[in-house]
């Protein structure tokens, strides 16, 4: 197992706002966290311009507690994980480059675990053209923030490889994609759980 993210300089620029983060998050004891308002359900009406989508100025996660996130290229008898959380896409380049650069270009991994749950400040182009990877795990049922972002989920299928799939834990949220005329133009297949009860939960095998 290999630490992709973070590193020195991304730890440092959180000291100033630690303890500001952790009252937001409710990690310190007697201070409740920040509550967070819902977001409805997300749901495409017409046609997905994935092109359009996919080229949409890459724009960096500026959170300093996102940044400071713990990436892992995970490795086990010959099958590679890059584990993201939500770490940051530059720094996640920068450690994957030169493991890319030796393979030819692309670094050959069996499963990304799209980070910050699909969100389009956390993955770019640049980074997807570095890796060869066949599968694309997004965790999230979007009751926060609405993720995965239609921008991220069209950088994967426009830069992600000729076959994939996309792996959701939340059915809902693979049904935004699940659609023929997609799927079959940009090479992909769905993966969600099998029934509505186990929503949450989704078996991949390598």
């Amino acid at each position: 197992m290999e630490v992709l993210a973070p590193d020195r300089g991304l730890l440092e620029a959180l000291i100033p706002v630690w303890e500001t983060k952790c009252a937001e998050a409710g990690l310190i004891p007697g201070v409740d966290p920040q509550e967070r308002r819902p977001v409805p359900g997300i749901e495409h009406f017409g046609a997905v311009d994935v092109p359009a989508l996919a080229a949409a100025p890459f724009l960096r996660d500026g959170s300093a507690t996102n940044r400071t996130s713990i990436g892992l290229l995970f490795s086990f008898e010959g099958t590679r994980i890059v584990l993201t959380g939500d770490a940051d896409d530059r720094r996640l380049a920068a450690s994957l480059r030169p493991r890319a650069e030796a393979e030819g270009g692309r670094l050959r991994i069996d499963a990304l675990k799209v980070a910050h749950h699909g969100s389009a400040h956390n993955i770019s182009n640049e980074l997807l053209g570095l890796l060869d990877c066949g599968r694309y795990l997004i965790s999230t049922n979007g009751k926060i923030h609405g993720h995965p972002d239609d921008i991220a989920v069209a950088r994967i299928l426009q830069h992600g490889g000729e076959a994939k799939d996309l792996v959701f834990n939340y059915r809902e949220r693979a049904a935004n994609w699940d659609l023929d005329a997609l799927k079959e133009q940009f090479g992909y297949r769905v993966v969600e759980p099998a029934a509505p009860d186990e929503d949450g939960f989704v078996t991949v095998e390598f």
